[in-house]
């Protein structure tokens, strides 16, 4: 991955992505549309909509490069077989977590 890589397909996308998210979060919190933040924590909606304008003013998921080739190397070498994976039984994992139906 060179430099034009990096930033054409992680970098500015995904700060393209965040802006729009603090853009309608911004637009959600000027217009009084509060009716996607109602939250069973809080009884305020429209502090709910203002706190998750900061929050979102506040994200990052730019990655560094080097971070990005390492990822896109394990799973190059996962496909390949240089790495042995450990199957996962997702079937289990209801009873692992104390899901499991008690009328079975």
């Amino acid at each position: 991955m060179n430099y034009f890589q990096y930033y054409a397909q992680h970098v500015i996308p995904t700060g393209l992505k965040s802006f729009s998210y603090a853009f309608q979060n911004w637009a959600d919190y000027m217009t009084g549309n509060y009716k996607d933040y109602i939250s069973y924590l809080t009884e305020d909606p429209e502090a709910d909509c203002r706190d998750w304008f900061w929050s979102v003013l506040g994200e990052d998921n730019v990655y560094p490069k080097e971070f990005i080739e390492y990822l896109e190397n394990m799973v190059d070498q996962i496909d390949q077989g240089e790495i042995q994976t450990i199957p996962f039984n997702f079937d289990s994992l209801d009873s692992f977590v104390g899901l499991e139906d008690d009328d079975a």
